[in-house]
């Protein structure tokens, strides 16, 4: 059985030839019997970096019922979502884990072992999700149970992304580092400029809130070079990248005043000016009404009070009352 030869040539370690074998069977002999060879012959593509070819022969079979056969299953499945990974299609890969992938068949076998391993995966998937997905987003990846198996293969990857969603970036960034060390000589990180993609959206999110923010506290909390600080965040600038101006005197980024800046703040001074003025308003017409019911009654009867306000459609008044039954009666 040429699948055989294969697993000979693999155990060898003589990858090619296994993939070459494992085609053959393939193409002239056993292309139904996808769970003899496939796991292996996968993980030789992905080695080899045959994506295409994964792609074109992954076999669309439906989920076995047999438990060793469901495992092997999702390894082919596990190998389509790392080739998805390898072409760019970081989205791919994170939708195949969160939806397809059933976790309680996800096994560390050889086949896998050969390519990954379950830990790097969850690494992957933090990484990824950190550069394509916004922080509701992450919330709700990590409610699928096969995201969480990876990622709490290492309990950092799960931290990083709580932090993300948290908004806690000094703390993000930290861990962040240590997986840029870790793996700086890394074939994903460095296709992809991870520690680059990363910086850049974590910096001009932490941005965002703010009108005026000094460099010293951007490099601070972001954890950038202090020397190479300064020329990325002009560079940012220059490239429209973000809505600021440097101001070399004050060292402060200050945010460009834009006409749908002016739009908003106009809009918030008229919404603060409506807003005292039915204040105002509210409260002269309950002290007005409140000393009716005193001269009325001879007394501020809670009850009374509240009756008359939803009387004249005072909708926040059973909050309010409280506090204005101790206005003096008029």
């Amino acid at each position: 059985m040429l699948f055989i030869l294969g697993n000979l040539y693999l155990k060898a370690g003589d990858v090619t030839e296994a993939f070459r074998s494992y085609e053959r069977v393939y193409k002239y002999y056993e292309a139904g019997d996808v769970y003899s060879y496939f796991p292996q012959w996968f993980a030789t593509m992905i080695i080899e970096r045959r994506y295409e070819q994964l792609q074109q022969v992954y076999p669309k079979e439906p989920i076995p019922v047999e438990k060793k056969k469901r495992e092997q299953y999702t390894t082919l499945l596990v190998f389509q979502a790392l080739r998805c990974l390898y072409q760019g299609y970081q989205n791919d890969f994170l939708q195949i884990i969160k939806d397809e992938l059933q976790h309680d068949c996800i096994v560390e076998d050889e086949n896998l072992l050969l390519a990954t391993n379950l830990r790097e995966i969850g690494v992957f998937i933090t990484v990824c999700a950190l550069a394509r997905l916004t922080r509701a987003q992450v919330q709700d990846l990590l409610k699928s149970d096969s995201i969480r198996f990876f990622v709490t293969q290492d309990n950092e990857c799960l931290n990083i992304l709580e932090c993300y969603i948290s908004l806690d970036y000094k703390s993000l960034i930290s861990k962040l580092k240590l997986f840029y060390q870790e793996y700086s000589q890394d074939f994903i990180f460095k296709k992809f400029n991870f520690s680059e993609v990363l910086t850049d959206k974590l910096v001009k999110q932490y941005l965002q809130p703010y009108k005026k923010i000094s460099i010293q506290k951007i490099v601070n909390i972001m954890g950038l070079n202090q020397e190479l600080a300064l020329d990325y965040l002009k560079k940012l600038i220059q490239n429209n990248q973000v809505n600021f101006l440097y101001d070399p005197i004050q060292e402060v980024l200050v945010q460009k005043e834009t006409e749908k800046t002016k739009k908003y703040e106009t809009y918030q001074k008229a919404v603060k000016v409506i807003a005292s003025f039915l204040h105002k308003k509210q409260k002269q017409m309950l002290r007005y009404h409140l000393g009716i019911v005193h001269n009325e009654n001879g007394s501020k009867n809670k009850q009374d009070v509240i009756e008359l306000g939803n009387m004249h459609g005072f909708s926040t008044l059973n909050k309010m009352v409280n506090q204005f039954m101790n206005f003096e009666s008029r």
